[in-house]
């Protein structure tokens, strides 16, 4: 059958549809109700579904190994630059290869999920989706990152993260230098959430990132 001329007043029906239920999915994020229902949220999460949005968008970590490459460049020269383009890779790696699937799992609508996403960027490090992100990696990955430290570390790696965000946000918005100790973290904590986190995620769904950049099922593995 052709295209109808009602087709698109239906598909522009179905899309203010999705973005009000993703409005409405938004506000329960913030009050008690996500919060009651969260061990449920997290019980009913199925890895399938994780495994089917990676597989769909092959090229997705393309960007954050881009930032993560900049951010090696620039260490030796430039170590602020280099901090910059680190913590960007840590932001594209926990919004965008983390936390965007995990809440595509769970609203079960992409475009749900990408208003979800667009209008709470800043939610993306709140308690409420960090507890969420938290409790859904521990089932799929058995990555408890409460307590997770990289190896040599002294602070668990999210405070680590939380430590180089805040002196990046100093260093853009009132030129505060970051300290020495603060700039030679950068580089090894985005390492480890893009180079160990994320690949140990994709391994417990039977994928892995290929040399190309782009992910694919490993061997032996089929579509779960």
């Amino acid at each position: 059958m052709g295209h109808e001329p009602g087709d698109d007043w239906a598909e522009e029906a179905q899309s203010e549809y999705e973005a009000e239920l993703g409005a409405r999915y938004l506000k329960e994020l913030g009050h008690d109700l996500y919060r009651e229902h969260f061990e449920q949220a997290v019980a009913e999460f199925t890895a399938d579904r994780l495994q089917s949005y990676y597989l769909h968008r092959p090229d997705m970590a393309g960007a954050a190994i881009r930032m993560m490459e900049r951010a090696t460049g620039l260490q030796e020269m430039c170590p602020s630059g280099a901090l910059l383009f680190a913590t960007s890779a840590i932001e594209i790696t926990i919004k965008h290869l983390l936390v965007r699937p995990i809440v595509n799992g769970l609203v079960h609508t992409e475009a749900v999920a990408d208003v979800v996403m667009a209008l709470t960027p800043e939610q993306t490090g709140s308690d409420a989706f960090k507890r969420l992100t938290f409790g859904i990696l521990k089932k799929i990955a058995d990555l408890d990152l409460v307590a997770y430290k990289r190896s040599g570390a002294n602070r668990i790696l999210w405070d680590e993260w939380k430590q180089l965000q805040k002196q990046r946000n100093d260093l853009i918005h009132d030129g505060t230098q970051p300290s020495e100790s603060v700039m030679a973290t950068a580089i090894p904590v985005a390492a480890e959430f893009l180079n160990v986190l994320f690949p140990a995620v994709l391994k417990a769904l039977g994928l892995a990132v290929n040399g190309c950049m782009m992910i694919q099922a490993l061997p032996k593995w089929g579509v779960l």
